[in-house]
């Protein structure tokens, strides 16, 4: 790696809070090459592939924020309040995390992770002979070895930070499954005050033996539907700050699980960015008193120029004033399109991103998810937003089910098969049974017709309920055509299955013109694997492809079937 990337400017950022003299109060920010970002992003989409982190870390994780975050504890809080129910919650503070990390464990946890070594080595060429100098008001000091922690302000860290915070809490988060992570922020739940000072006290174990320390001064306890007077937790024996009250990410979260500070917070923020010097300055809209002197002084005959000069308007502004006069003979602002959407662009990315994570979601659930955060729409409206995103509700593909064993045995197959001539793939007779439902819906039938009359003739599917309504089919074909179909009039056996073969089998290789040494192909249903159908193809010399199990959409037949049910079905 070029030496230039190493080097980088440490900035002190205070942190807006505490005594500006302490140091403790400031973060550093280091200014680095814009090539070695492009470089870390290239590799930080590299490991991102490899490495899986768990689902109780929110940041810096794709398709999650802070909002995910503080909708999560409020749901977690809402659920105890209504109950009645005591929530205790600690929220941990870590001194320093990114510049606390050792080097040595980084490297560990990335191994842990089941990063290849490759990738190691480049980060670690990354940190390695790193240098820095700090800027100030007075000037930089002499540039120095950074030895220790990740780089603040680096492309790469915050996710090299999740992996290390990942492996360090792998073993506490089974014990204290209701934690929540949002890099070194992270908040421990649980029902009574003893578990989660236990908890507490485990993930103090873990942080602190590999090198991380928590905070006592900043960490907080709350206790939500809490008793007047109620203990507080206890860390290494000293006494965790309690509050009524917490600002997790930025969001005020109350004990009594209320939202009026949150909600007079935003109200006052509003009001401060919206003084009438501001409003001023960021309307585009003139005053109706404006609209009709430019009208008046273009009928006494002046110019888009002069009258623009006057009143110090632009001229296109006058242009399109005087246009919207001749048309609709006024100056007063013509009606809008319609009142303005119900949902939020907020909302809407809100039950876009739950869709994109659980797409069974329902409708109903979207509902009580938006009127919990205060918005009232039915379902229609939820649906036709939905659609707006490009999404809509479709019924789930019906797949086979596979089991690790079945993906071992497929990927084996497409392996070994991978580099096999077309040739020999025209060379194999496929075949499979299967079932026509004579009477009931083989494909999706759709059809026009008026209100109430779903039940006329014209406009429904003849259905037998027990039994009666299908036939049983065995097939086969290959690359050259279709071979023999033959009905199967009674419950198949391996013996019927058997003398299906022996009667239509080598007839079909015959009128398809098979070459010498063709394969036989089907499945691994019993009739197909057992002992005595596997000694009959043996004595007959027949070839059989080997298949792996739960795998009827490797076999091309199933395309002839679909093909072969719509038809019936029409």
């Amino acid at each position: 790696m070029p030496e230039e990337w190493r080097r980088s400017v440490l900035v002190p950022i205070f942190k807006k809070k505490g005594d500006v003299q302490s140091c403790s109060n400031y973060r550093g920010i280091k200014l680095m090459s814009h090539t070695m970002k492009l470089w870390e992003r290239v590799v930080e989409a590299r490991l991102r592939k490899v490495v899986e982190i768990c689902e109780q870390q929110y940041g810096f994780m794709p398709r999650k924020s802070t909002t995910d975050a503080i909708f999560a504890l409020r749901i977690l809080m809402e659920k105890y309040r209504d109950g009645q129910r005591e929530l205790h919650c600690v929220f941990v503070d870590l001194e320093k995390a990114y510049d606390r990390v050792p080097r040595e464990e980084l490297w560990y946890c990335m191994r842990k992770s089941g990063v290849a070594e490759k990738y190691v080595r480049v980060v670690q060429d990354m940190y390695e002979r790193s240098r820095t100098v700090v800027r100030c008001a007075v000037g930089q000091t002499e540039e120095f070895n950074v030895e220790v922690g990740l780089h603040q302000g680096s492309a790469l860290s915050p996710f090299l930070f999740a992996i290390v915070m990942d492996q360090l809490s792998e073993e506490v988060r089974q014990e204290s499954p209701w934690t929540m992570m949002f890099a070194d922020d992270i908040v421990i739940c649980s029902e009574s005050r003893e578990q989660v000072e236990e908890n507490l006290e485990r993930w103090r174990f873990a942080l602190e033996r590999r090198g991380m320390k928590v905070s006592r001064s900043k960490t907080e306890y709350m206790c939500v539907n809490g008793r007047e007077g109620s203990g507080t937790v206890r860390l290494q024996g000293e006494e965790v700050k309690k509050e009524q009250e917490f600002k997790y990410l930025g969001s005020t979260v109350q004990s009594n699980g209320e939202y009026e500070k949150e909600y007079k917070r935003h109200l006052s923020t509003t009001s401060n960015s919206q003084t009438p010097n501001s409003i001023m300055a960021k309307t585009k809209e003139l005053s109706k008193d404006t609209r009709n002197k430019i009208v008046d002084l273009h009928q006494a005959g002046k110019t888009e120029s002069a009258i623009g000069k006057q009143l110090g308007v632009k001229k296109s502004s006058v242009g399109a004033i005087i246009r919207k006069w001749k048309t609709y003979k006024t100056t007063d602002n013509l009606p809008r399109s319609g009142a303005p959407r119900k949902i939020s662009p907020r909302g809407v990315k809100m039950i876009t991103r739950t869709v994109s994570k659980n797409p069974r979601t329902t409708l109903g659930d979207l509902v009580n998810d938006l009127h919990r955060a205060g918005t009232k729409v039915t379902k229609a409206t939820i649906s036709n937003t939905l659609r707006r995103q490009g999404l809509k509700s479709c019924s789930a593909r019906r797949v086979p089910l596979l089991k690790p064993v079945h993906v071992r045995a497929r990927l084996k197959f497409a392996t070994e098969h991978l580099d096999d001539p077309e040739e020999d793939w025209e060379n194999v007779i496929w075949s499979d049974e299967t079932k026509i439902e004579l009477f009931g819906k083989n494909s999706t039938c759709r059809v026009w017709r008026r209100k109430n009359a779903e039940l006329h003739p014209n406009n429904t599917i003849p259905t037998v309920k027990h039994g009666g309504g299908n036939i049983m089919l065995w097939g086969c074909f290959s690359a050259k055509g279709p071979g023999r179909l033959i009905r199967v009039k009674e419950r198949m056996n391996g013996a019927m299955y058997r003398e299906i073969l022996s009667k239509n089998l080598l007839p079909s290789a015959r009128a398809l013109k098979m070459k010498r040494g063709w394969v036989f192909q089907h499945d691994n249903d019993p009739k197909h694997t057992a002992r005595a159908t596997k000694d009959w193809l043996r004595k007959k010399h027949f070839k059989v492809l080997e298949w792996p199990s739960q795998s009827p959409d490797l076999n091309p037949i199933e395309n002839l079937w679909r093909e072969l049910k719509i038809r019936v079905a029409q």
